[in-house]
């Protein structure tokens, strides 16, 4: 998301909202329907957002410097976390049928596995048969996109686990269903390093695998801040949480100067059919439903303690609480429920969820082979593709919108030119339209990098328009497909009745056009750039408020702009405008010519 989206977003979340019992009503309905969710469709959230800030301090595994490759079986995690993790879970250890805590096998476990709160980090109790019980967070979205979960996303549980013991030197494991991955968190703040928060702002399930900082994770998420600052602050700490999946097998070295780790269950096996994308996440639950986790503790000494917990699915006692920080969270309590039987809903009396038994402790060595330890440790996941677009489409009309009608009569010189509407209640007029240079070459003057991409950076954006416009750019700026760069500029003048801002991106000004022998009417894919000042300056990197302008005021304004050579070529190549009138919303046309050789 662009910085515009990610303070939008947030700035929704600083609503004070108070948890009445109709709004965790709202919340159980909103559960019970079918979501869209842009971009991140197949992965779980560790925390719902509604209102406040969010408070989120849960722990991931640190991913290898970018361009540095890590020595596989050498994760490496503090000795007095000693952490193994699975997000979806919060509990203790149980007691197998003849009432031995511990499983067969006549050991005595020096570590334990232990579950915690995903939302609140903290150990929560033993079910009442002895349990480790798994509390899960909400997730509100589901997963809306099925055949991404199965290629690339997969559905990361937010089950989480941790081994502790003292004198831990490593840990391995291994989970007979899926994968496990790490999780920590770190804070972020643009006083301490304003690339890598940019770089934050920026990641999404697309970008997997590129920037500096968080290029190696596979799920990156902005989790909320605690320290009461406002969000213009500098100074404010932004808590992220880094998720990496590893491989169904992992060799973790502890070690007490690295960040604290926990892991999780991922998979991306086929769920079967669901009748709601919020269902979705129950199914992968039962996924695991059955599954052994084999954990092996090896110690300072050189001695080991293997522990062999099953894996269960059920519905437990759960309700929805929200904290001082506006989080929503699951508040739970480790008893087995029958929802059907006691007439209880998702959510607001329950959640499906894991728990595990341990089935077995004994002092050998770990019993499955480490050749594939951490497999997945050291390159991220395959990013999210986008489909291509065409490139020319027919103009799109809304509701209550007439279609342009191009003619002598309705198009107007690029000197007269045309008004249209930035946001609502707004009103501006564009005249003295020109087009003074077409290349594939960048414009003489002007500096790629300093250019506003809109992506966070110029290899995120090659990676898109690669796959939706079909071009690339290279470093210089040269384009690399069937496009071009125009150069464009004009007057802009507010003829409305209030002051508004306006971004100097002629893309939200109007349209590349042609019109058909049948009137019919095709808009470009195309994308621009702001320039300031009249002249060459670029926009500010991280604003989109360029100008303001008071009723009355005009300004000169320069942008440049990616247009496909088809509509370049053809000869009825015109600007379309928008005019969004509550009594009258229209399009308008203006004369657009090529530059002269």
């Amino acid at each position: 998301m662009n910085e515009n989206e990610f303070w939008a977003a947030y700035t929704d979340s600083q609503k004070e909202i108070e948890l009445t019992k109709e709004r965790k009503r709202t919340i159980v309905n909103a559960a019970r329907r079918p979501h869209v969710k842009d971009g991140r469709s197949a992965s779980s959230h560790e925390a719902v957002v509604l209102g406040g800030q969010a408070k989120r301090p849960s722990v991931t595994a640190p991913a290898a410097p970018s361009g540095q490759r890590r020595p596989r079986s050498r994760i490496m995690l503090p000795i007095a976390a000693c952490l193994a993790v699975i997000a979806l879970a919060v509990g203790l250890v149980t007691l197998n049928g003849n009432g031995s805590l511990f499983g067969f096998g006549g050991a005595t476990p020096d570590f334990a596995v232990q579950a915690y709160a995903a939302d609140s980090d903290s150990i929560l109790e033993m079910g009442t048969e002895n349990q480790i019980i798994f509390s899960r967070t909400v997730d509100t979205y589901g997963i809306s996109d099925k055949a991404a979960y199965l290629s690339t996303e997969g559905y990361y549980t937010g089950c989480l686990f941790r081994v502790e013991g003292e004198g831990l030197a490593r840990i391995q494991a291994t989970v007979s269903t899926g994968a496990l991955y790490s999780r920590t968190n770190e804070t972020v703040s643009a006083s301490d390093d304003p690339d890598k928060l940019n770089e934050l702002m920026s990641w999404k399930p697309t970008a997997r695998g590129l920037g500096e900082h968080y290029g190696a994770y596979d799920d990156v998420q902005v989790v909320g801040s605690n320290d009461g600052l406002e969000k213009s602050d500098p100074n404010k700490q932004w808590v992220v949480s880094l998720t990496k999946k590893l491989g169904s097998t992992i060799d973790v070295a502890v070690d007490e100067d690295s960040p604290a780790c926990s892991f999780g269950f991922w998979t991306n096996e086929d769920y079967g059919e669901v009748e709601s994308d919020m269902d979705a996440p129950d199914a992968v639950i039962d996924l695991f439903d059955g599954a052994t986790l084999t954990i092996t503790a090896t110690f300072a000494d050189g001695h080991t303690t293997t522990q062999v917990i099953e894996l269960h699915a059920a519905d437990v006692k759960a309700a929805m609480t929200q904290g001082d920080s506006g989080v929503y969270e699951i508040e739970l309590t480790p008893e087995i429920v029958d929802p059907e039987a006691d007439g209880l809903e998702k959510y607001a009396d329950y959640i499906h969820t894991l728990y595990g038994v341990v089935k077995q402790t004994t002092h050998e060595a770990f019993p499955y082979s480490l050749d594939n330890a951490n497999e997945f440790e050291d390159a991220a996941s395959e990013p999210m593709t986008f489909e291509r677009q065409d490139v020319v489409r027919p103009l799109d009309v809304g509701n209550g919108t007439s279609a342009p009608v191009v003619s002598e009569e309705t198009l107007h010189s690029a000197e007269e030119g045309a008004r249209f509407t930035f946001e609502q209640d707004s009103l501006f007029s564009i005249s003295n339209l020109a087009m003074l240079e077409r290349s594939t070459d960048m414009p003489d003057g002007i500096a790629l990098e300093s250019l506003r991409s809109g992506m966070g950076s110029w290899a995120y954006y090659n990676r898109v328009v690669s796959q939706i416009d079909g071009y690339t750019l290279d470093d210089d700026g040269t384009i690399q497909g069937d496009f071009s760069w125009v150069v464009m500029e004009a007057d802009i003048a507010n003829v409305g009745k209030r002051s508004s801002e306006l971004t100097a991106d002629g893309g939200f000004f109007g349209e590349y056009a042609i019109v058909d022998d049948e009137g019919a009417v095709s808009t470009a894919l195309a994308r621009s750039f702001a320039l300031l000042n009249g002249g060459w300056d670029s926009a500010k990197s991280n604003e989109y408020s360029d100008l303001v302008l008071t009723p009355g005021e005009s300004s000169h304004v320069r942008w440049v702009a990616i247009v496909p050579n088809e509509i370049l070529d053809d000869p009825s190549l015109f600007f379309l405008t928008f005019v969004d009138d509550s009594d009258n919303r229209h399009f308008e046309c203006i004369e657009l010519s090529l530059p002269s050789e």
